[in-house]
């Protein structure tokens, strides 16, 4: 069985961002305070203001500068990285990352495969889709893969689980009543199923080559009810 030790990746590169962040910071606050404190001297009440708002200041350029380098690590780095190891010899590793990212970032072959309908576009005026992408690099070592075993190894199967427990617990009712006109009691009520859509668009490269395929899972609060593939 293979076996995976999980950590962080970019840890080091992230750390170093984050103190170039706080020097920023830090920069920005104490000259604020060295031209107060030329102009007026110390102890006196324009330089007290200063350093107050040079702080006030600080922290916020500080996080800003954080948001600012950890967006920009997020398009090179990944979340997670796994080391993959079969017969106690490392044979790869695995990396894994997911962010929301708005409706422009997504590519159009992508928006092609996912093919919209004209209801949910028009939905989205006043109510946009939500978009995770969740990236994973697969990199296998072909020699040491050979190493592992006296038998011919293809590859191996890699396995995606998405949890939808938590989208089940904050869905409506699965039963709604539908009321429609009749000529006799004036209208009649008919119960239908109330369903949500997740709708999933895998991109595949491997050697140059990239594949697109979709699925639509069908569920509500009882569970998955269907999984479709297009």
């Amino acid at each position: 069985f293979l076996k995976g030790k999980k950590k962080r990746d970019g840890v080091l590169v992230e750390q170093i961002y984050f103190s170039l962040a706080a020097g920023i910071s830090m920069i920005f606050a104490t000259t604020i305070a060295f031209s107060f404190q030329q102009t007026y001297g110390n102890f006196t009440m324009p330089f007290f203001v200063a350093l107050v708002i040079s702080y006030m200041l600080k922290d916020r350029i500080k996080e800003l500068s954080r948001y600012y380098f950890a967006h920009k690590l997020g398009s090179r780095y990944f979340d997670h990285k796994t080391e993959m190891a079969l017969n106690n010899q490392e044979i790869g590793f695995i990396k894994e990352a997911m962010d929301f990212i708005p409706n422009e970032k997504v590519p159009s072959n992508v928006m092609k495969v996912r093919d919209r309908s004209a209801i949910l576009e028009a939905n989205n005026r006043f109510d946009t889709e939500k978009i995770i992408l969740y990236r994973k690099l697969v990199s296998l070592n072909r020699q040491s893969l050979d190493l592992c075993s006296k038998y011919p190894t293809a590859g191996m199967n890699d396995i995606i689980r998405l949890n939808v427990m938590n989208y089940v617990q904050k869905m409506d009712n699965p039963i709604v009543p539908l009321y429609y006109p009749d000529q006799e009691t004036g209208y009649q009520i008919v119960k239908s199923e109330r369903i949500y859509y997740i709708n999933m668009v895998v991109q595949l490269i491997h050697d140059g080559e990239t594949q697109l395929r979709r699925y639509r899972v069908i569920l509500n609060r009882k569970g998955i009810r269907e999984i479709e593939k297009f």
